[in-house]
């Protein structure tokens, strides 16, 4: 048996796409009144309607009929990548040793 989709929109416009077994499952899902859910049944409708790129999920949102990557949302930061380069760029046994206790 093929699976029912919910595409659910939260009221921060973030996306969310859940998949379900049965009609009945997805009727007991509990969503909040401020939530904008889409349903749909069969995987293929449900890919006509998402980008297909997934690396930007954090920027989808829906518009429309259809949900796309917003391009001004940024990506999310990387706290740790300036740990990781000053990894990366040690010279000394002691320059390391200092990168990685900050990593610790």
């Amino acid at each position: 048996m093929a699976n029912l989709y919910r595409i659910i929109v939260h009221p921060t416009n973030d996306i969310w796409v859940r998949a379900y077994p049965d009609a009945e499952s997805r009727t007991r899902d509990r969503v909040a009144p401020a939530w904008v859910i889409h349903d749909f049944d069969s995987e293929a409708e449900v890919k006509l309607v998402l980008p297909p790129d997934r690396s930007r999920r954090h920027a989808w949102r829906w518009v429309g009929t259809r949900v796309i990557a917003d391009p001004a949302v940024p990506d999310p930061p990387k706290p740790r990548q300036a740990l990781i380069d000053e990894v990366q760029a040690a010279t000394t046994i002691a320059a390391l040793k200092a990168a990685v206790l900050k990593l610790l």
